[in-house]
């Protein structure tokens, strides 16, 4: 602030210099602005990668959608047309005339209950029937050796013709009973009309299903045709339908076409699984959560990736069937499908990030250098001013040495800044030991009274300020006369 020189009576005032090293560094704006746009850039990237292997696995889904649906539509046409053969067998028969004029005349007949003789034309029906059968499949064969027994067996399988109040009137040998499920399904099936016996289980566990087919009475008028009775077949299905549901040429390991329908509140799996299930054998819920084959049954023709029956997650769809209450349910295992997506994915997700990876790498290594450079020039050029402060500081100092005049700076509390040889005269000490004291440690409290006085008028009104002082004992005075300059911070 204020200097104070001390001479026979004359004190001068100096500037005080403050260290360069007072203000707080900051980060460059610059170097902050690239942070924030490497930033930005880095999770662009990503978000661009992201999107990028979301796309691809979209695509790969496209293509096994594609892929699964050619394969339901064929399982479904092949499983719709083997039961429409089924009903062409019975159909055909009940359109052979024939049968329409022998199944007339033996309706006709009046003949007693007790009467025992066959007539003709129910042994040729029965043998029409007999060679149908056995060249259609509405047979079974039947396991383990025959007993030598009067001992009655159960039918399985056949073909039978009944008439319009449901009385048998020939059947093949195999011929189930007309009793339980199957008269019940006769009682409510739609007279005139073809009817399906779904699915179920027969005494030895083979899954069987039942075609019908009105027979009508042979007319003249073609719009006044009668129904006169059924044709019935009965046939497993274990050994022919099934075999449909298998793809060729499918070389995945965990795809799987299943048949399923819905009855009541469950799902009901009518066709062998993978996991070794029988056909008829494992139901659930159909609101099980995500379940793979309810979504397959209320979405005929969706896509997506769902839950199985296994607890799998699969990719699956579905189609209906217009022969037959099912679903064709066409799956595969979403680890199997998408394993190539997967790997593509984490190699381009890992390339990508990598890729970004490195070149932030690369920017805040050179952002780095630079700011080693700039850090390095600026060093030297703190180096050369330091070196010609110093100089200068040296040189200033070897000017106010050589002068009598006693010349001090001082701050604002008072404490010596600077002190030359003169200022330091008389008072046992160096001009460098004064640095730091205060003005009423090292001239007494009254002078320095006097002096922070006349500093502190010097830096108020922004100009040198000249004083005088008396000292000494009476008869040996000195007068002593200062100047006070400001100097701004």
């Amino acid at each position: 602030m204020v200097a104070i020189d001390r001479t026979e009576g004359t004190e001068v005032s100096e500037p005080e210099v403050e260290g360069e090293g007072g203000g707080k560094s900051r980060l460059p704006r610059t170097a902050a602005i690239a942070g924030i746009a490497l930033l930005a850039i880095a999770a662009l990237g990503v978000v661009l990668v992201f999107r990028f292997v979301a796309a691809e696995r979209q695509r790969d889904l496209r293509v096994w959608q594609i892929s699964l649906g050619i394969i339901a539509d064929t399982r479904a046409a092949d499983v719709d047309a083997w039961i429409e053969r089924q009903f062409t067998t019975v159909r055909d028969l009940a359109a052979n005339e024939s049968l329409q004029l022998y199944m007339t005349e033996i309706a006709l007949a009046d003949k007693p209950a007790d009467t025992t003789e066959e007539p003709a034309q129910a042994g040729y029906l029965r043998n029409l029937l007999v060679a149908t059968a056995d060249r259609e499949g509405f047979t079974v064969q039947r396991r383990g050796t025959p007993v030598n027994a009067n001992v009655a067996r159960v039918g399985l399988a056949g073909l039978a013709l009944l008439d319009h109040t449901g009385k048998l009137l020939v059947a093949t040998p195999e011929m189930p009973p007309i009793e339980g499920r199957i008269k019940d399904f006769l009682s409510h099936r739609k007279p005139g009309e073809r009817a399906l016996l779904d699915l179920y289980l027969n005494p030895e566990g083979t899954p069987t299903m039942g075609f019908l087919a009105p027979v009508f009475a042979l007319q003249t008028d073609a719009g006044s045709a009668q129904e006169i009775g059924v044709v019935l077949g009965i046939r497993p299905v274990a050994d022919d339908l099934y075999a449909r549901l298998k793809q060729p040429g499918d070389v995945t390991q965990t795809a799987e076409t299943d048949l399923v329908r819905r009855v009541g509140a469950t799902i009901e799996y009518i066709s062998p699984l993978a996991d070794g299930t029988p056909p008829l054998k494992r139901a659930l819920a159909a609101d099980t959560p995500d379940l793979a084959d309810a979504f397959a049954i209320a979405t005929p023709g969706g896509f997506a990736e769902r839950t199985d029956y296994a607890g799998n997650r699969v990719l699956v769809t579905g189609r209906t069937l217009t022969a037959a209450p099912w679903t064709i349910v066409r799956k595969v295992d979403a680890s199997e499908a998408l394993a190539e997506t997967n790997y593509r994915s984490r190699v381009l997700l890992s390339t990508f990030l990598g890729a970004i990876l490195l070149v932030a790498v690369l920017l805040v290594a050179v952002w780095r250098h630079a700011t080693s450079l700039r850090a390095s020039e600026a060093a030297l050029r703190y180096r050369a001013i330091a070196e010609r402060f110093s100089k200068l500081s040296h040189f200033l100092r070897v000017v106010t040495d050589s002068q009598p005049t006693a010349i001090a700076a001082v701050d604002a509390a008072g404490h010596y800044t600077f002190a030359n040889k003169g200022a330091a005269a008389g008072l046992d000490v160096s001009s460098d030991d004064l640095i730091g004291k205060s003005m009423a440690s090292v001239i007494g409290p009254a002078r320095a009274r006097s002096y922070e006085e006349l500093n502190r008028r010097a830096v108020a009104e922004a100009r040198t300020v000249s004083g005088t002082q008396t000292v000494g004992e009476i008869g040996a005075e000195h007068i002593l006369r200062s100047q006070h300059v400001p100097l701004p911070g």
